[in-house]
């Protein structure tokens, strides 16, 4: 059985890493790995000493070889217990270079990967035995698979080299239209932000009761139309009063009126159409379970996560940003500062774009100042919020939703 057999792991290999480092004259071995290569990245505890010995000796300037690792192996009183100067001396007598270190950690970093790999499948098996919530069991296991993957993401030291050979490829990849940002279906919008991107996020802020929901769902709709699934949050509004604006509004009708109820054979029809074109599209609601206000953006990521593994994800709608609840004592300003950067890091981990609706205080209307500043978002948006002009742009942009919905140049991007 699996379980009755050792871990993955390469002894030589994990020794072949030490030694290449205490035979390396020019000091550049440590270099090659240190951004990848852990101390807990080695099977046996003697390396893992050694290791983080090693980047001791590295993080003081100072020079990596037989006897400055044996003096801090001994400050630490580990010198003795990994077998003296001997094991030292044995290490290095096992590589005739270093120039290959880079191939030694790269096993030794397969392997410990192996081991979390099973390490994460057993404490999946642990939450469906011990685990009696549904909901918590699958979220805890998504958790752990996410943290293996990022792990498998081992970070990089980018030379310049690197990031031109990098930047070549993507700006060729513009030009000839293999990659491409999401539009949101405003031209003025999308020649301004040059699309939406994986990894950004993005605040639709503007004055209460402005239509930031209509225009977040209208832009919500694009992607679900041309890139792929799209999740959409919302927590300003259960998903039935986002679907009555929503089919009231390609119907021109007002909402009350489809609430009523008194429908027409004909205005029926249209309604069952529209839940056909719904159904078949690629815009996915993000369920609260009736708990709107205790939504939380870590449980928005829980479920995108499980979307994107499961069905694919090319952008997430969240509306809005006050409405994300955070369980801690801190000041509003920390409590949104932390939630955006939990939007962000979303963003990131799942290489999204993030479009967060916000509100920005009532300022512009004492002031008769219709441009809005960064200093108006209420809440306190932290992070790069950028302000673009759009005094000027055709008011079409706002006369394709409700009258109600203020000109597209007062609201924030």
């Amino acid at each position: 059985m699996l379980i009755d057999k050792l871990p993955p792991h390469d002894i030589v290999a994990e020794e072949s890493v030490i030694g290449s480092l205490l035979i390396d004259r020019e000091g550049d071995a440590i270099y090659q790995i240190n951004q990848f290569l852990k101390p807990d990245d080695f099977f046996s505890t003697v390396n893992q000493w050694c290791y983080q010995s090693c980047l001791d000796i590295m993080n003081r300037g100072e020079v990596i070889d037989q006897i400055t690792l044996a003096q801090e192996l001994s400050s630490k009183g580990k010198l003795d217990e990994i077998g003296g100067v001997a094991y030292l001396s044995q290490v290095i007598s096992e590589v005739p270079t270093h120039l290959h270190i880079e191939h030694y950690a790269r096993i030794v970093k397969k392997l410990s990967i192996a081991r979390r790999t099973i390490s994460t499948g057993q404490k999946i098996m642990a939450q469906g035995y011990e685990e009696t919530d549904p909901n918590k069991m699958v979220s805890e296991s998504e958790k752990l698979l996410l943290n293996l993957q990022k792990e498998v993401a081992m970070p990089k030291l980018l030379s310049p080299k690197d990031i031109a050979e990098k930047a070549i490829d993507r700006y060729t990849a513009l030009r000839d239209g293999k990659r491409k940002g999401i539009y949101t279906g405003f031209a003025d919008l999308d020649e301004a932000l040059g699309g939406l991107f994986g990894g950004e996020l993005c605040y639709l802020a503007a004055r209460p009761k402005s239509g930031k929901s209509e225009i977040l769902v209208k832009i919500a709709v694009t992607p679900a139309k041309h890139f792929g699934n799209v999740l959409l949050a919302s927590l300003e509004q259960p998903w039935g009063e986002v679907l009555d604006r929503w089919i009231s509004g390609n119907l021109n009708i007002s909402p009350r009126l489809l609430r009523l109820g008194k429908y027409s054979d004909e205005r029926f029809d249209n309604i069952i159409n529209q839940l056909s074109d719904i159904s078949e599209s690629n815009l996915w609601f993000y369920d609260s379970g009736g708990d709107i206000t205790g939504s939380t953006s870590k449980s928005i990521y829980s479920v995108a996560t499980h979307m994107k593994t499961a069905y694919g994800l090319s952008s997430i709608f969240v509306d809005q940003l006050s409405n994300l609840r955070i369980d801690s004592r801190q000041s509003l300003y920390e409590k949104t500062t932390e939630v955006s950067h939990q939007l962000k890091a979303l963003a990131m981990d799942l290489d999204v774009p993030v479009m967060c609706a916000a509100q920005i205080n009532r300022e512009t209307e004492r002031t008769g100042e219709h441009k809005p500043q960064i200093s108006q978002l209420r809440d306190c948006i932290t992070g790069d919020t950028e302000i673009l002009d759009w005094h000027g742009l055709p008011q079409k942009v706002s006369d394709y939703h409700y009258k109600k919905v203020m000109s597209i140049n007062e609201m924030v991007i």
